[in-house]
């Protein structure tokens, strides 16, 4: 017998009793990286749904906004807001009628401001 004789026969047996080992090993490994990748994208789909509550959360934020953008810029409660109390009822009808007038002479100005909804919704209010 040659001296790799002496060398292949226990590595050769070192292989096949430790194939068996490694085998569970790989198998170990496999399980680690499965729990790892549902983990991932069970985290994944939280921060999802997080995400769509807080885009939810700011549009309606957005809308109430708009909202009182909307409500303050009407001039039934503008005027009343910047103007004195003691204001006559004659002077009142009279800067709404100013404001009519601008509204109605100049809506492509005011559509390309507020927008045609918002020029509609001032003409059908102020008559």
């Amino acid at each position: 017998m040659n001296i790799t004789t002496y060398f292949l026969i226990p590595l050769v047996l070192f292989v096949i009793l430790l194939y068996p080992l490694v085998r569970k090993a790989v198998a170990l490994l496999e399980i680690l990286v499965n729990k790892q990748v549902q983990q991932t994208t069970q985290e994944k789909q939280a921060n999802t749904s997080s995400t769509s509550q807080t885009l939810f959360n700011l549009k309606l934020l957005a809308y109430e906004r708009i909202i009182l953008f909307i409500e303050r810029i009407k001039p039934d409660s503008f005027i009343p807001r910047t103007l004195s109390p003691s204001l006559p009822y004659q002077e009142y009808q009279l800067l709404l009628r100013i404001l009519h007038l601008i509204i109605k002479h100049t809506p492509y100005l005011i559509e390309n401001i507020l927008g045609p909804q918002v020029v509609m919704s001032l003409m059908n209010m102020l008559g």
